[in-house]
């Protein structure tokens, strides 16, 4: 897969959407020093997100992991509610990063997270 690079231009901040298959090589001079949480569902967490997120633990020292159960109803306010808890203790700031590794609801659900978590 070639990599795809998409910048959202926005005032005062331009943020970067990476789509490839090496994203751990691709990001990890960005993570350095950020937290990141990577959000996931149990399904993609058994097929890829657990080797995945070895290799980020290698590179970081700050990351965790939510995982869902693999559908809809995983996306709900109390979902989200859970997901604000982990980034409040483990004292995540505007500044660190959410990965969101799976489909839609994953993707919406970590995309809510990461757009409203301290705003």
């Amino acid at each position: 897969m070639k990599e795809i690079n998409i910048n959202i231009k926005t005032k005062p901040i331009n943020y970067n959407i990476i789509f490839t298959d090496n994203i751990i090589e691709n990001l990890s001079s960005n993570l350095k020093g950020y937290k990141v949480c990577v959000i996931t569902d149990q399904n993609v967490n058994e097929l890829y997100a657990e080797d995945f997120f070895e290799k980020l633990k290698k590179e970081q020292k700050a990351a965790y992991k939510f995982v869902v159960k693999p559908g809809e109803e995983a996306k709900s306010l109390k979902r989200l509610e859970n997901i604000y808890e982990l980034l409040i203790d483990k004292d995540f700031n505007r500044d660190d990063y959410i990965i969101s590794q799976g489909g839609g609801v994953i993707g919406d659900l970590a995309g809510l997270a990461a757009s409203t978590y301290k705003r």
